[in-house]
């Protein structure tokens, strides 16, 4: 009977970490893989929302990618009118890993550009990663997924 009583305390245990655990808004609520680890990936675009109603995506912004690597380092390929640019840069958690800052610049057609960007990470697991942005009175909201 102790033993039996153990093991319900055990679960009990466990499920009040797992439920503890969660971070992000939209999950997961638990995972064995850091957040870096779920973070190293190539993305892809998979959803856009403005204030909640869904946005076309277009064929270009469909073959768009980030690849995010170990490190810090990230790489964003940018495709338009058949002609593709590679950005190069940095990835960091700030806000006690609750948002995703990326930072890159490179050129197109000879045109520098750069870009530093901020995202709230609303969910995150090895195949999804949604963020969050704010501009003015506009809130986007961009699903990626695993490429």
């Amino acid at each position: 009977m102790k033993s039996m009583s153990k093991i319900t305390a055990l679960i009990v245990l466990i499920a009040f970490v797992a439920v503890s655990c969660g971070k992000y808004e939209e999950g997961p609520k638990f995972s064995l893989a850091s957040k870096n680890a779920r973070l190293i990936n190539t993305w892809k675009i998979d959803e856009i929302y403005k204030n909640g109603a869904t946005q076309t995506v277009t064929a270009d912004e469909k073959d768009d990618y980030y690849e995010v690597k170990k490190d810090g380092v990230l790489s964003f390929t940018y495709i338009t009118s058949g002609l593709t640019s590679t950005f190069t840069g940095t990835w960091e958690f700030t806000a006690d890993k609750a948002n995703l800052r990326l930072t890159y610049s490179g050129s197109i057609l000879g045109i520098p550009l750069t870009s530093d960007e901020e995202y709230t990470i609303l969910r995150l697991t090895s195949d999804e990663l949604w963020l969050e942005q704010v501009e003015g009175s506009n809130t986007f909201e961009y699903h990626y997924i695993s490429k």
